[in-house]
């Protein structure tokens, strides 16, 4: 086979549609899951951000900043 048809090939398959769903049918999620979802992932991150401040404000009270 020539570079080519080799390089013909190649692109051909990377091309190609994948033969199977990615996102196995128990992970497929409705909007009202996603949503809830996405409430509970902003209320974590709110509390890590309060968590953090915590931590600064602890750590500027050792180094006697504050």
């Amino acid at each position: 086979m020539d570079d080519e048809k080799k390089i013909e090939s190649i692109y051909e398959l990377l091309h190609r549609p994948i033969p199977w769903d990615p996102i196995p049918p128990w992970l497929r999620l409705t909007k009202e899951q996603l949503d809830r979802f996405a409430k509970m992932e902003i209320e974590f991150q709110r509390k890590e951000l309060e968590i953090q401040q915590q931590k600064l404000k602890e750590l500027g009270s050792i180094a006697g900043l504050g």
